[in-house]
C-alpha cells in the first residue's frame, strides 16, 4: 500500500480528496461546504435511509493539533445533531488515538465510531483501491515517499538544490494548468521542448516538475547543463536521460556562451531527437529568443520552435490564479490579521484579476516578510506590489547600507554570476576609488546580509565560491536602479576592474538589442570615459576573462582580444566608429600575420561587424591572412560573404592558398564528426563551397562522408513496449470558482 503524505495537499484540496474517496467507497453523492460559513460541516450527504450524515476533512500534521481543533468543533457536532458523523484527517492515528476521539465526542451526545474517523492510514487504504482519484491528485503521487525518494537517489548533476525538503515545497505550491500536459505532450512528441514566457511567469516550475515527473518515471539520469560541450559528453546510449538548460540563451539578454553556440546548440537538438531515451528542456525569456531569431540565422533556419511551450498570463484562468496566490498564501503562516485584511471587501479577487498578476510578484512579497510587522496592512502590501512590481525589491534593497547596494551594482556590471574573489576584487576596487571605505569585515557581513535574499552563495570545486543572483528579477531592478542614476554609471564605466563591466550592461539604443529594459543605454557623455577604460583594459585581458558560474562548472572561457571587441562593436558600434585607434592599436600591419594565425574565426567575425575599411590594410591582403586562420568549414560562408570579390582576383599562388585551405578544413571537420546528422551537415556544406569555388576538387570527401554514412546503424529502441506512469491535468481537481469559500478558508487552515 502506498503511503501518501496528504499534508502535501492545501486545506480545499485535501477536502476535495476526501470528498471524492467517500463519494467512491459510499457510492453517493456529497454537497461540499466551506470552512468559516460550515458551523461544522465541511461535507454532507444522506443515506438511503434519509440519515443526515456529516463529515468534517482536518488536514494537520500532528494529534495534538487534530485534538485541540475537535474540542473546538464538538459544540458545532451537537447543535447539528447529525445521524452519522465522519471525520476524515491526515494525521497518523494509534488505535488511542481513535478511543480519544470517540470518546470526546461521546461526552457531549455524539455517537462516533472508530470505523468513521479516517486517519491517513485509513485514507491510504481507500486510495490504493481507486487508483483513478490518485491521478487527479497529481501531487500526492508525486510527493508520496516512495516516488520522492526514487527522484533523490537517482544520479543528479550539477544541481545542488535538489533537496527533499525543496522538491517537496515545490511541489506542494505547484498548481497543474494546461501547460504542464501542453510541455509533456511537446516532449513526448519532440524529444525536447523550449519553455518562453516573461520574467517570473513559472517556467523554471514547470520545467522542474517536468523532471520530477521522467525521474518519477524510471529515467535513470538527471543533468542540469551549464554548456553544450559538457552536455554532449555525457550522452550515453542505453540510459534513460533527462538534460535541463535553465537560461540557455542569457538570464536578462541574449548571450551567446559557447564558440559556434548555434551549430553546436541544433547537433545536440537533433542527437536528442534521435534517441528514443533522452529528452531536453529548455527555458528562455521569450523575448531573449525572439532577439535570437533575428540574431541567429541558424537558431530561425532550422525551426527549433516549433517545440516550443509559451507561458503567458492569458493561460493562467481565474481559477488558476486564484490557486496560485491561495497555494503561497497557505503555505507562508500569514497571521490572522493578514488574513482578514486579505478578505475585507474580497481584496483577493483584485489580485486575481490584476493585470500584473505574476507568481515571482507573490513569492518575493511573501518570502521578504516585512508584512509580519504590520500584519493588517498585508493586503496593503501585496497589492502595491502588483501596482508596482519594482517595489517588492525596492523596498529590501533602499533599506541596505550604501557598501551593499554597490556591491550589488557592480555585481549586475559582471553578469549577476560571478566568481566571488573577482567580485570581491571588483567591489573592493569601485570603493576605493569612490570614497566608500572598505575592509574584509564590511565584505564578510555584507555577504552574509545579502546571502538568500539577493544572492545565492554556491560551492564550486576545489576551494572556489561563486555568487548568482537570487533570481533574474533582481537584475532587473539593479539595471533600472542604475539606469536613473547618471554619476554612478560614469563611476561604474571608469573604475572597471575587468573589461566584462564596460559591454554587459551598458549598450548603445542603436546596437541589435531591442530591449532597452534590460541594458543601460549609453550616451555620447560617456564615450570618452568608455574610451579610455578600454584603453587601459583591453591589454590586461588578452589571456582570458572572468572566471563565471555555470551550474557547478568553473572555465575560462577562449575569450581574445579581439572576440571583446566584437562584443564591443556588437553593443557600443558608436565607440569603434568614434575611436578606431580601438582596433588599429591591437590590429595592424606589424601584428596580422600572428593575430589572424591565433584568431582567424575571431578575425572574421570581427569583419562581419565592423567591416574592412576601418582596417589600414587592403582587402585583398587581408582576405588572406583571415582565410588561414579559419578553423572550420563552416566559418567559410562568413568569410566568402565578405572578400568573394577579392578571390575574383586571386592569382594562381593564392588559388592554391585557397584550395590547400579548403582541403584542410574539410580533413578538420571530418574528423570532428561523430554522428549522422554532422556527417550530412557537412556533406550539405562542402556541396554549397565547391559551387562558390569550381577549382575545388572536393570529390574525394564526398565519397569518404557517404561511405561514413552508409555504415551508420539505427539506434534500437530499448525501451519499446514499456508502458510510463502519466501524470494527468484535472481540470476537476483544481478549477474551483468560488474564490470567497476558498480564502475563507485560510482563516481555519
Amino acid at each position: 500500500m502506498d503511503n501518501y503524505d496528504f499534508n502535501i495537499l492545501q486545506p480545499t484540496e485535501f477536502e476535495c480528496l476526501t470528498r471524492d474517496l467517500l463519494q467512491k467507497k459510499e457510492n453517493i453523492f456529497i454537497e461540499s461546504f466551506t470552512d468559516g460559513r460550515d458551523n461544522g460541516i465541511d461535507l454532507r450527504f444522506s443515506s438511503s435511509k434519509n440519515q443526515k450524515t456529516i463529515v468534517q476533512a482536518k488536514r494537520y500534521k500532528d494529534f495534538s493539533k487534530l485534538k485541540s481543533i475537535l474540542k473546538k468543533e464538538a459544540d458545532k457536532v451537537v447543535r447539528l445533531s447529525p445521524d452519522r458523523y465522519i471525520i476524515s484527517t491526515s494525521v497518523g492515528l494509534t488505535p488511542n488515538n481513535k478511543d480519544e476521539i470517540v470518546n470526546l465526542f461521546s461526552s457531549k451526545g455524539v455517537s462516533v465510531i472508530s470505523a468513521d474517523i479516517l486517519g491517513r492510514d485509513e485514507l491510504n487504504n481507500i486510495l490504493s483501491k481507486h487508483r483513478d482519484i490518485e491521478k487527479k491528485y497529481y501531487k500526492l503521487w508525486l510527493a508520496s515517499s516512495n516516488v520522492l525518494e526514487t527522484i533523490i537517489h537517482k544520479r543528479i548533476e550539477n544541481y545542488s538544490e535538489f533537496e527533499l525538503n525543496n522538491i517537496r515545497e515545490e511541489i506542494s505550491n505547484y498548481v497543474m494548468n494546461p501547460s504542464f500536459d501542453e510541455a509533456n505532450m511537446i516532449l513526448g512528441e519532440h524529444h525536447y521542448v523550449i519553455i518562453s514566457g516573461i520574467p517570473g511567469i513559472g517556467k523554471t516550475s514547470l520545467a522542474r516538475m517536468l523532471v520530477y515527473k521522467y525521474l518519477a518515471n524510471d529515467y535513470d539520469e538527471f543533468i542540469y547543463m551549464d554548456s553544450i560541450d559538457s552536455a554532449m559528453t555525457k550522452l550515453q546510449n542505453g540510459k534513460k536521460q533527462i538534460f535541463y538548460y535553465d537560461d540557455f540563451l542569457g538570464s536578462i539578454m541574449l548571450e551567446i556562451k559557447e564558440n559556434h553556440f548555434e551549430n553546436k546548440l541544433i547537433n545536440f537538438i537533433k542527437e536528442i531527437k534521435r534517441r528514443s531515451n533522452a529528452v531536453l528542456i529548455l527555458t528562455t525569456r521569450e523575448y531573449i529568443l525572439q532577439d535570437a531569431n533575428l540574431r541567429c540565422e541558424r537558431i530561425k533556419l532550422e525551426n527549433i520552435e516549433i517545440a516550443k511551450c509559451t507561458l503567458n498570463i492569458e493561460k493562467y484562468t481565474e481559477p488558476i490564479r486564484a490557486h496560485i496566490l491561495y497555494n503561497h498564501i497557505c503555505s507562508a503562516d500569514i497571521p490572522i490579521a493578514g488574513v482578514e485584511s486579505l478578505l475585507q471587501n474580497k481584496g483577493y479577487l483584485n489580485l486575481i484579476r490584476h493585470k500584473n498578476f505574476n507568481p515571482r510578484i507573490i513569492e518575493s512579497y511573501l518570502k521578504q516578510k516585512k508584512w509580519m510587522i504590520f500584519p493588517e496592512k498585508f493586503y496593503d502590501g501585496l497589492l502595491q506590489s502588483f501596482d508596482k512590481p519594482i517595489s517588492v525589491w525596492d523596498y529590501a534593497f533602499l533599506n541596505l547600507s550604501e557598501f551593499s547596494q554597490k556591491a550589488l551594482v557592480i555585481m549586475a556590471t559582471m553578469g549577476g554570476s560571478v566568481l566571488l574573489s573577482d567580485w570581491e576584487r571588483a567591489t573592493r576596487y569601485f570603493c576605493e576609488n569612490t570614497g566608500t571605505p572598505y575592509s574584509e569585515n564590511t565584505w564578510i557581513n555584507t555577504i552574509r546580509i545579502l546571502e538568500d535574499t539577493f544572492i545565492n552563495i554556491i560551492k564550486g570545486t576545489k576551494t572556489n565560491y561563486y555568487a548568482t543572483f537570487h533570481n533574474p528579477s533582481i537584475m532587473d531592478y539593479i539595471v533600472g536602479y542604475t539606469r536613473v542614476r547618471p554619476t554612478l554609471i560614469l563611476n561604474c564605466i571608469r573604475h572597471a576592474v575587468f573589461i566584462d563591466q564596460l559591454f554587459t550592461i551598458f549598450k548603445e539604443r542603436q546596437a541589435r538589442n531591442r530591449f532597452p529594459d534590460s541594458f543601460i543605454p549609453i550616451e555620447p557623455v560617456h564615450y570618452n570615459v568608455l574610451h579610455d577604460s578600454y584603453k587601459e583594459l583591453l591589454p590586461l585581458n588578452e589571456k582570458g576573462r572572468l572566471l563565471v558560474f555555470k551550474g557547478s562548472q568553473e572555465y575560462k572561457e577562449d575569450y581574445s582580444i579581439i572576440r571583446a571587441i566584437i562584443k564591443i562593436a556588437q553593443s557600443q558600434p558608436s565607440i569603434i566608429s568614434q575611436f578606431p585607434d580601438i582596433i588599429k592599436d591591437i590590429i595592424n600591419d606589424n601584428n596580422l600575420d600572428e593575430v589572424a594565425c591565433f584568431y582567424g574565426d575571431d578575425l572574421v567575425s570581427l569583419i562581419e561587424v565592423v567591416g574592412t575599411k576601418i582596417f589600414n590594410i587592403s582587402n585583398y591582403v587581408l582576405s588572406i591572412k583571415s582565410l588561414q586562420g579559419l578553423s572550420s568549414l563552416f566559418e567559410f560562408d562568413s568569410w566568402w560573404n565578405i572578400f568573394h570579390y577579392e578571390v575574383e582576383d586571386y592569382n594562381s599562388s593564392d588559388q592554391e592558398t585557397l584550395i590547400s585551405t579548403l582541403d584542410y578544413l574539410t580533413e578538420t571537420s571530418i574528423k570532428a564528426c561523430s554522428t549522422c546528422d554532422e556527417y550530412n551537415d557537412l556533406l550539405s556544406k562542402i556541396r554549397e563551397v565547391s559551387d562558390f569555388i569550381p577549382y575545388w576538387n572536393c570529390v574525394q570527401y564526398k565519397n569518404q562522408i557517404v561511405e561514413t554514412l552508409s555504415e551508420f546503424k539505427e539506434e534500437p529502441d530499448l525501451y519499446e513496449g514499456l508502458e510510463y506512469r502519466e501524470i494527468g491535468y484535472s481540470r476537476e481537481a483544481v478549477n474551483n470558482n468560488n474564490y470567497d469559500d476558498m480564502f475563507a478558508s485560510l482563516l481555519y487552515k
